[in-house]
């Protein structure tokens, strides 16, 4: 599994802005690999991304 973990202690990203298709993008290539992806507010501020993916071995 290869597991990718982000955080910033930014502003966070403000829940009124609806365009975001670069993280639509990562969360449906996490979900077509069988994975799994996260967006959230990181504590006390900023913003906490998590990405995985299943490692698939070479034919």
């Amino acid at each position: 599994m290869l597991r990718l973990k982000v955080a910033d202690d930014g502003r966070g990203i403000d829940p009124a802005v609806t365009r975001r298709s670069g993280l639509a993008n990562l969360q449906r290539r996490a979900e077509e690999l069988g994975g799994s992806f996260s967006l959230r507010p990181n504590e006390p501020n900023g913003t906490l991304l998590e990405w995985a993916a299943p490692l698939h071995a070479a034919p």
